[in-house]
């Protein structure tokens, strides 16, 4: 179909996009098999965008944060290091790696594995947000993020990055 349709990319990445909504949608009604019905699906057409793009950073780290979703959590956070590895500085890319690393801490089961997810996404969330970066709003909203809440670390981000307001 991609070959046929350059068109269909976009419009893949945006369906992708509009499950991954419902899926969150579903958790939050208690739908567990729905969302991951939803995951699954958003899944697979982040994995078509990634193959019809590998060096796409964007669409990878999309599917790192899907992947996690997935509770495929040793694949979503080898690719989100991967993109870190290639953009070390790169606000964007370390919020998205902060938001996988987040969800794979929330869902992992063993202890050890959810304390180093969440020490990841709290290194990756502070370097994200040193310097000049003000928008607190951002990160207590966020989906992903908000799963850290109760981490000590992350209360300390945000407490200065609210300094800085």
């Amino acid at each position: 179909m991609l070959a046929r349709d350059p068109n269909f990319i976009s419009r893949q990445a945006l369906l992708a996009l509009t499950y991954e909504r419902l899926a969150r949608v579903a958790l939050k009604r208690g739908e567990a098999d729905e969302a991951r019905r939803r995951f699954d699906g958003a899944r697979k057409l982040r994995g078509d965008l990634v193959l019809v793009d590998p060096n796409n950073q964007s669409w990878k780290l999309a599917l790192a944060l899907t992947l996690a979703h997935c509770g495929e959590y040793a694949a979503a956070a080898q690719q989100a290091q991967q993109a870190i590895d290639k953009s070390p500085e790169n606000v964007g890319t370390l919020l998205q790696a902060a938001r996988t690393w987040a969800v794979c801490a929330a869902d992992a089961g063993d202890a050890a594995e959810k304390q180093a997810y969440r020490q990841r996404a709290v290194d990756a969330l502070r370097k994200a947000t040193a310097g000049a970066f003000r928008d607190a709003v951002l990160i207590e909203t966020d989906p992903e993020l908000s799963l850290l809440a109760g981490d000590a670390g992350f209360a300390a981000v945000l407490t200065e990055i609210k300094a800085r307001q």
